[in-house]
């Protein structure tokens, strides 16, 4: 029998509550066993004065499911209390299951993994934090930033910044727009609108592998009229003859991207709303790219706004994939590192062969 959120058989249920802060779960008493799904995303805070409470009038067992994502969310703490038991009294209490025995009764999985690994450009020298957590389970110390060490050192690429196109034919220029305001921001410094230049080259059969993607140049407007922002980045993506396009469409952004579609087509210029879900599909594109080594920032860029940015900015895992990534309003911005992650995703969209041969060509 079932009801609202408790399921029953005979004498025995099983209710069902919510880890949100504001769920309303004090009184409720815990017989046979307290359990945490997806613990890593429980608050803790929640856990510790409303749940555990749950369970002292029986002192029944708790166990917490999940993959951890930090070394201090509530699955990786409680896990670590309990390794200190086991090492106390010998009684095994974590169970750590990774990808690959899922995969000895799974295969079918092991492959969706696989892939998983190739696309998120996960090796022993440079480990994707994400493949590292969800999948290995390993947590990764200081799991809060979106690039390790690894990362940055994959970015760091030995090509020099531009200031003007090369004519080389296998090369495509490519561009990410991220959006500001005419305004100055709520902390006195400047909203730019940025523009990031990228040169992507092929070198498999029919463009089918994945380019190389190589920023060559950045640009940033700093408080102009919209008026202006507009007229400057379609001359900036002209002067580059530039092949594809992704521009932040999200809000005030919005006018910009439907005058570049006006003057340089539908086919040339990617509107990309920012939502969770889309913003979250290019921190998983910028990992790959550095992790894989196919995403680079020119010679010295660890002297610009954009390393700075880079290494400032923070991640979390979410439930069902999603991942927030951003730098802290107190560390400054990061429309340099967005304009980055648009330029990689107008990269990965011509190789995807969403744009026509023809318009692939430099000077077209």
């Amino acid at each position: 029998m079932t009801g609202g959120d408790t399921v029953q058989l005979g004498e025995a249920s099983w209710w069902f509550g919510s880890g949100e802060p504001g769920a309303n779960v004090v009184g409720d008493t815990a017989d046979l066993l307290l359990e945490f799904d997806e613990a890593q995303d429980f608050d803790i805070e929640k856990h510790d004065r409303e749940y555990r409470p749950m369970a002292a009038a029986t002192a029944c067992a708790s166990a917490y499911y999940g993959t951890a994502w930090t070394d201090f969310d509530l699955l990786e703490t409680s896990r670590q209390a309990a390794l200190e038991q086991q090492a106390r009294d010998g009684v095994r209490r974590v169970f750590d299951v990774p990808w690959s025995r899922v995969a000895e009764e799974a295969p079918k999985y092991g492959l969706f993994v696989e892939a998983e690994r190739v696309r998120l450009g996960h090796t022993v020298e440079h480990p994707n934090p994400v493949f590292q957590t969800q999948y290995e389970l390993i947590t990764v110390a200081g799991a809060g930033r979106l690039f390790t060490p690894a990362h940055l050192d994959q970015l760091a690429g030995e090509h020099p910044a531009l200031e003007t196109p090369g004519g080389a034919s296998h090369n495509t220029y490519v561009a990410g727009v991220d959006v500001g305001g005419e305004d100055m921001s709520e902390h006195g410094d400047p909203d730019e609108t940025v523009v990031t230049i990228g040169r992507a080259r092929w070198t498999g059969r029919g463009r089918r592998e994945p380019p190389m993607v190589e920023a060559v140049a950045q640009y940033a407007m700093r408080g102009l009229r919209h008026e202006d922002q507009r007229a400057d980045v379609l001359r900036i993506l002209r002067s580059w003859r530039v092949g594809f396009t992704t521009i932040d469409a999200t809000g005030i952004g919005e006018p910009l991207a439907a005058h570049l579609i006006a003057q340089l087509g539908a086919t040339r210029v990617n509107a990309l709303k920012l939502t969770r879900q889309s913003k979250s599909s290019l921190g998983y594109e910028l990992l790959a790219g550095a992790g894989s080594g196919s995403l680079k920032l020119w010679k010295g860029a660890r002297s610009e706004v954009i390393w700075q940015q880079a290494r400032l900015a923070r991640r979390e895992l979410k439930p069902g994939g999603f991942m927030l990534w951003y730098v802290d309003e107190r560390d400054g911005h990061d429309d340099r590192l967005m304009s980055l992650a648009l330029m990689n995703n107008a990269a990965s969209r011509g190789k995807a062969g969403t744009a026509s041969e023809a318009r692939w060509e430099v000077g077209a």
